[in-house]
């Protein structure tokens, strides 16, 4: 009984959200995610509230999927145990699912890189200098695609 009242409160507890429905272990990534949107002055909500679904799913070679046609983002269960890797996943998704923002072309350490360097470990994105500077670049790519859709 206790476990079913956690995950009520977990799924009421989000914040503006609650029509779209969230694997609760990755309710406070989508919240941190609002959050470092709001401080850039970026509402995310409208465009959140366009998703059916943000959930975990098997995947034996994706970390993540955004499907456009069915709304629905698929984390895979392998980056749960990794707190760095599921935050940096599922921002990667939620970048491509409410601003289309596309994968970089050559291999990198970007966020929106899919394909990373040999030896690459999301313990990079520990530094918060990296992930602060990682998530300015993504929201102002993000801010471009909302500054045209409203010409």
């Amino acid at each position: 009984m206790r476990k079913i009242l956690l995950l009520l409160l977990l799924f009421i507890s989000s914040l503006g959200y609650s029509q779209v429905k969230i694997t609760p272990i990755l309710i406070p990534y989508v919240d941190e995610f609002i959050e470092e949107a709001k401080n850039r002055n970026i509402d995310v909500i409208p465009d959140l509230l366009k998703l059916e679904y943000i959930i975990l799913a098997a995947s034996p070679n994706k970390l993540g999927l955004y499907s456009e046609y069915n709304k629905i983002i698929y984390i895979n269960y392998f980056i749960i145990n990794d707190d760095m890797m599921a935050r940096a996943v599922i921002f990667h998704e939620l970048f491509h699912a409410l601003y289309k923002l596309d994968h970089c072309h050559e291999e990198g350490l970007d966020l929106m890189c899919a394909s990373k360097p040999l030896r690459f470990t999301f313990a990079y994105y520990h530094n918060d200098e990296v992930w602060h500077n990682e998530l300015e670049k993504s929201f102002n790519r993000a801010k471009k695609v909302i500054s045209k859709r409203k010409n």
